[in-house]
């Protein structure tokens, strides 16, 4: 298999043990649309029997029904600037630096998309969550995705046509990084200046109801009453309630 000769068999291996381990967890909630979380920074999603990577600018897709021996299937040209990628409800999202693709996953083995699937934005890091027909998407124009004609911002965006994806509403928040959704519930990081909480029972009057200034936080995935966080200096666990009360659990510290 040339994706494994071409070096990268340890990584495609950690992606595996990644979908092993969350298969073997009683606790842990899988997506709506198959087997295996990441958070809304990831560049790799398991949906079912598959596997989807993203690079910079290519959708690659492998069959992973028989664990000891994932095939790669194929690759599609999807763009430049291509970040993150989100499964939900038998949609591919994928967050770039200029907007959202949507790709269906009606054919597993070939993600397809049309012209029209495409939700534009300014030049900006785009991390995307999805829940019901609404995308959640957070723009950060710092640093290395630096534009002078957008501001930091949390999105809200209509996808219960795919290929009429359209902007519910707009929040500008500081320097917004990934995301994560549970149900009406949705945490925001903002690196070192704190991870906010978010009603969004109306996606039209996204409400922010918390903001713990003291977690550093990068990335977040909400699991049944469990946040997982990484932040600059590691991975932390916390437990959080129906008030948003965030108590925590573990701190894995990683280095550099």
């Amino acid at each position: 298999m040339n994706f494994l000769k071409n070096g990268h068999y340890c990584f495609l291996l950690a992606l595996i043990c990644f979908y092993l381990i969350g298969c073997e967890a009683d606790s842990v909630s899988f997506s709506p649309s198959g087997s295996g979380i990441a958070g809304s920074t990831a560049r790799f999603a398991i949906d079912g029997d598959h596997l989807y990577v993203v690079d910079r600018s290519n959708l690659k897709t492998f069959d992973i029904s028989t664990e000891s021996d994932p095939n790669f299937v194929n690759e599609s040209l999807v763009g430049e600037g291509i970040e993150t990628i989100f499964p939900y409800a038998g949609n591919l999202y994928l967050g770039a630096r200029n907007g959202m693709y949507i790709y269906s996953l009606q054919d597993p083995s070939n993600p397809t998309t049309t012209s029209s699937a495409f939700f534009s934005h300014f030049t900006a890091c785009d991390p995307v969550v999805v829940e019901n027909s609404t995308a959640y998407v957070t723009l950060r124009a710092s640093g290395s995705c630096s534009s002078a004609i957008i501001e930091n911002s949390l999105i809200s965006v209509d996808v219960s046509d795919p290929n009429n994806a359209t902007e519910i509403a707009t929040k500008f928040v500081p320097s917004p990084y990934g995301l994560g959704i549970d149900g009406e519930t949705l945490f925001v990081c903002h690196g070192v200046q704190g991870l906010s909480v978010w009603d969004v029972s109306d996606p039209s009057n996204m409400t922010q109801v918390k903001m713990f200034d003291d977690i550093s936080s990068i990335d977040v995935i909400p699991l049944n009453g469990l946040l997982l966080i990484t932040g600059e200096d590691g991975i932390y666990q916390y437990n959080y309630d129906k008030k948003q009360e965030l108590n925590l659990l573990s701190h894995i510290p990683v280095a550099g």
